[in-house]
């Protein structure tokens, strides 16, 4: 059949198909010749494969979405400079990414390393870098302990193989962020393990006896990778004093992890008190569950406190501030 027949009968009769004949067709459109040659019907057939994607969506068949998105990425193998077809690849992405929160852990794990595969096929693509991290992301929030490492070993792997992609290591980064806040039940010590490889991300230059723990990352990357680092130190010990507040584990061992990173990461965390909000965050942890003085004698703590004095300072002359100006006003008013 000509090409142009059959993206026409796809584009005006895929909602009423039977699914075995629709798969049939699409199958018959991919394969064609011409497609290839003709920017403008690849497309078409990109247009009208994202459509078909929101239908199954709505029906709430995760497997035909994910082939349909298998779909879209042959097509952006061959059309590499057609914006419109990432853009529309793009989409389809976030579009599962939203229909993905109730999926079996079966299809979140096939979900997730398949838009993993997509960093280091299409690293330098903006509309990609754009939503492939708010995707994945999404899946590391709804995800089991269990799924959230199996996640984080899947990445990984993938970093391995990738050492020189900032991309690809930078969302390796965000995902052991991410992990760290949402981890649940997983004992301290699980923690401590993948703090330590997060870590290795601080470092501007990596030294001899820390690259048998830092084997996926690209020292160069380091002082990027700033922020991440930040955030991700402190989930981390935000996580772990949930732990030592629900009182299931060693609250010792769990204390014990606490100074670890504390101890370890006191010039990055020094470096955060530019984003107050960070700073703000930590304090909160400290303050909620009474770690003050467990910890008063590290440089870090001393220097959160007395930062933590001077807001408060400021915060109460900025009320009597606010108080005079108040009085000032009544005393005119009368």
């Amino acid at each position: 059949m000509l090409l142009f027949w059959s993206l026409r009968r796809l584009r005006k009769n895929y909602s009423s198909m039977p699914k075995e004949e629709l798969w049939s067709l699409i199958k018959e459109i991919n394969g064609h010749p011409k497609l290839k040659k003709s920017s403008n019907k690849a497309r078409k057939f990109a247009r009208t494969l994202y459509k078909i994607l929101l239908m199954f969506g709505e029906e709430g068949d995760i497997d035909s979405e994910l082939a349909i998105l298998n779909q879209i990425g042959i097509l952006t193998r061959w059309a590499q400079e057609d914006e419109e077809i990432f853009d529309i690849l793009s989409k389809t992405i976030l579009a599962i990414s939203v229909d993905s929160q109730g999926l079996k852990s079966f299809n979140r794990l096939k979900l997730f390393n398949r838009l993993i595969d997509l960093s280091t096929r299409f690293p330098k693509k903006e509309q990609i870098q754009a939503s492939l991290p708010k995707a994945v992301l999404d899946l590391i929030r709804w995800g089991t302990d269990q799924e959230i490492l199996m996640m984080l070993e899947s990445m990984k792997k993938k970093a391995t193989k990738s050492p020189m992609v900032p991309f690809v290591q930078k969302m390796t980064a965000e995902i052991y962020k991410t992990a760290f806040l949402y981890l649940y039940k997983v004992e301290c010590q699980t923690l401590i393990q993948l703090f330590s490889e997060f870590f290795c991300y601080s470092f501007d230059e990596i030294k001899e006896d820390y690259t048998y723990r830092c084997p996926f990352i690209n020292a160069t990357n380091g002082e990027e990778m700033d922020e991440i680092v930040q955030e991700g130190i402190i989930n981390a010990i935000i996580n772990i004093a949930r732990i030592y507040g629900r009182k299931e584990q060693s609250q010792k061992r769990c204390l014990e992890e606490i100074r670890k990173i504390l101890s370890n990461a006191q010039e990055v965390l020094i470096s955060s008190h530019q984003h107050p909000k960070k700073y703000d965050r930590l304090v909160r942890v400290l303050d909620q569950y009474d770690l003050w003085q467990e910890f008063h004698d590290l440089p870090i703590i001393q220097e959160l406190k007395i930062q933590k004095q001077q807001s408060s300072i400021s915060k109460n002359e900025d009320q009597a501030e606010l108080m005079d100006l108040l009085q000032q006003l009544e005393e005119t008013l009368d």
